[in-house]
């Protein structure tokens, strides 16, 4: 089955090589012509310390000078060669991470959730990284190697038929033979070298973000022993791989010096018969040595390309996973909301129980619903469905009257304005956060929004004001601050439809009801949904309705 996948990973990337083809193959010329060109250096000195042997000194010049020709041919090809192969590896990772981050957007926000963040760091850089080693390094030297060898092989044939097969059993066995063993018996090792590279990288994020809460419970060196013993486990699984590919590259060139000594063998029984003279016997074996440079790459090919494979493995199914949700690309396109309906609607996240039960709710134009309930009771997922981040496992959701199923996604974006618990903030300043709501907001716009959440005077105080950079996930201001920065977003953007997941949990009272008045006067007349624990907050709903154990029951 593993096998099968990887057949499948490696025809997908060698299709996305398609259009790059016939720099491909410029290239892979230029490795053959390189290769030869050594092939003729050594056997044209075998030839000036023939012609020396018997006696002709003054041709030795014109092998000097063949010799410096052939050696200037080598260093243009050979740099052709590196050139044009990394050329084409670097443009096709680029069009690699194009599409990984095309299949991240695909699947956001949906089975993001659900996604170790460390896998997929690990797959977006250290495993994009190896499959260089695939185009750079598998191709053209593949290309390389079958070529020289069906050369060479017919030249040692043409000598005599017997160093011909001796030069095809080698380069069978050094290419192709050994290298296929390898992989076969190392291929597990490569998987489990990335997952556990994923889980490492998983570690460190978690390790990196709760660097703070680690230190203030006394556990930081717990968990800088975790990330050293996995460190370990990880370093260890590369030395054995690096130890097989010693033992392969001693293996190759013990097995090219036994080939080249069976060509001298057979060649000696040769010329005891008078079949051949001695000096063709010193071509032949000259041929098979300096010709095996681009088997033994190949040799080596099998151990690198353990990991590069495991990694065309994850990211292919990365890219072709397919989405919870499919975007209705040519669907319905409603302009403004007359009303959300969830009709008989259950839900559970992929194999889990099911988290919501026959949930109806009707959310009419210009009405407000409140939303109570206990923490993990759903709320929050009611949302997300309201949204269309998941679909219902049964049931259906429909926007003034239409399936939400049918209607574009960009429609409903623009129709929909959500403040989540989690909202992002991102190491910009203050006001490009706030333009994340509305990125056309104007600056008096943007300083409004702040003041409504109660942010303006703190600003103010701030040496660069709006400009100011918040840090990595907003840590340089406080957790009430973060939540109103998200909130202002909301406030420089104008959907019919508001949906706010607990907007005043984080803040003080005084806050709260500065942000509940500046919500009543902003978005008066619209259709909203609040989630809150606080009563304060839900006694601006029209209606109030409790979520106990997946379902759900009207309070007021």
């Amino acid at each position: 089955m593993q096998m099968r996948k990887t057949n499948s990973a490696v025809i997908k990337l060698l299709k996305l090589a398609g259009p790059l083809t016939p720099v491909l193959l410029f290239s892979a010329f230029s490795g053959v012509m390189s290769s030869l060109s050594v092939t003729a250096i050594f056997m044209l000195g075998c030839y000036g310390i023939e012609k020396l042997m018997y006696g002709s000194p003054l041709i030795l010049w014109s092998v000097f000078g063949g010799m410096l020709v052939l050696a200037l041919i080598r260093g243009v090809f050979r740099y052709t060669e590196q050139y044009t192969g990394h050329y084409v590896a670097f443009r096709l990772l680029a069009e690699l991470r194009n599409h990984v981050f095309a299949a991240l957007r695909r699947l956001a926000p949906a089975k993001m959730d659900a996604k170790n963040s460390g896998e997929l760091v690990s797959t977006v850089t250290s495993d994009i990284e190896l499959i260089e080693v695939f185009y750079a390094h598998t191709i053209g030297p593949v290309l390389i190697g079958v070529t020289v060898s069906t050369v060479m092989t017919s030249v040692l044939w043409m000598m005599h038929p017997i160093f011909g097969m001796i030069g095809l059993l080698a380069y069978l066995t050094l290419g192709f033979v050994i290298p296929i063993i390898n992989y076969q018996l190392e291929k597990d090792k490569g998987t489990a070298l990335r997952k556990l590279a994923g889980q490492f990288h998983h570690l460190q994020l978690d390790v990196f973000s709760g660097i703070r809460d680690l230190r203030l419970f006394g556990r930081k060196k717990v968990y800088e022993q975790k990330i050293a013993d996995m460190e370990r486990e990880l370093n260890q699984e590369e030395i054995e791989l690096g130890k097989n590919a010693f033992f392969l590259r001693g293996l190759g060139e013990s097995g090219l010096l036994l080939f080249t000594f069976a060509i001298i063998f057979a060649g000696t029984i040769l010329v005891s018969s008078g079949t051949l003279i001695g000096s063709t016997v010193l071509y032949a074996a000259i041929a098979l040595f300096a010709s095996s440079a681009p088997v033994l790459a190949l040799n080596q090919l099998g151990n690198g390309l353990i990991p590069a494979f495991a990694a065309c493995r994850r990211v292919v199914q990365l890219i072709e996973e397919p989405p919870a949700v499919q975007e209705a690309a040519g669907g319905y396109e409603p302009s403004t909301f007359e009303d959300l309906e969830l009709g008989q609607v259950d839900f559970g996240y992929n194999d889990q129980p099911e988290i919501l039960k026959a949930i109806d709710l009707h959310l009419e134009e210009g009405k407000r619903i409140g939303l109570s309930g206990a923490s993990g009771s759903g709320k929050s997922t009611l949302l997300k469905l309201m949204m269309r981040f998941w679909d219902p496992t049964h049931g259906e959701v429909t926007l003034n009257g239409a399936p939400m199923t049918l209607i574009q996604t960009r429609a409903l974006r623009a129709i929909e304005g959500a403040s989540l618990q989690d909202a992002f903030l991102f190491n910009q300043s203050i006001a490009d956060n706030i333009r994340i709501g509305n990125p056309d907001a104007t600056d008096e716009e943007v300083a409004t929004a702040a003041e409504q959440v109660n942010l303006k005077q703190m600003i103010d105080t701030l040496p660069h004001g709006f400009e100011t950079k918040v840090g990595e996930l907003g840590d340089r201001l406080s957790t009430g601050e973060r939540q109103r920065l998200a909130l202002a977003r909301l406030f420089v953007r104008d959907s019919d439809l508001i949906l706010l997941d607990e907007p005043t949990s984080n803040v003080d009272r005084l806050n709260e009801r500065i942000i509940l008045r500046s919500i009543d006067e902003r978005f008066d007349g619209k259709s909203m949904l609040i989630v809150s624990h606080r009563r304060s907050a839900l006694n601006h709903a029209d209606a109030v309705y409790a979520l106990e154990q997946g379902t759900l029951k009207k309070i007021r």
